[in-house]
């Protein structure tokens, strides 16, 4: 029997929708954008908090054969390294410290997700399917959230 597990090679934060690509044998970024569209439909806070949940049970992929209880305290553990890890980026960005840059693949394929996901976002809007959101104001806020990132990204080089 196949189990779910969070997938090591799939992952850009923990590897969540990652492992349920593998798990349905999906490809990895149509449930990305899937769950983004879900986690923006639904408000973001229950979707970053199911996120959460699913990181803390689902098991990473190294660990799918120990207990539950080694398994949920090595995901704790994982996630307060993460929380750390982004923390310092942070501290690093605003206080102007260089930091090693992302490898360029890597940068063209979040800025490629990001474009899809604000591309599905219009569609949806134009099929009238997310009438309560504000197009209006969401494309000036994409373009200013890519900027931001690129900047940021650039600044870290």
């Amino acid at each position: 029997m196949e189990r779910l597990y969070r997938s090591s090679d799939q992952r850009m934060i923990a590897g969540v929708c990652g492992g349920f690509g593998e798990y349905f044998g999906l490809v990895p970024t149509i449930v990305r954008v899937i769950f983004v569209l879900v986690t923006i439909a639904t408000g973001l806070i229950p979707g970053l908090v199911a996120y959460g949940v699913l990181w803390l049970i689902i098991p990473d992929e190294e660990s799918v054969d120990r207990s539950v209880r080694d398994s949920m305290r090595q995901n704790v553990e994982e996630m307060a390294k993460s929380a750390r890890e982004l923390r310092s980026g942070v501290q690093a960005t605003f206080s102007g410290e260089k930091r090693p840059a992302a490898p360029t693949a890597e940068r063209i394929s979040i800025v490629g997700l990001v474009l899809i996901i604000i591309g599905l976002l219009f569609l949806l809007g134009s099929l009238d399917f997310l009438d309560w959101l504000r197009w209006g104001r969401l494309w000036p806020l994409a373009i200013i959230g890519i900027g931001l990132f690129l900047l940021l990204r650039r600044r870290q080089t």
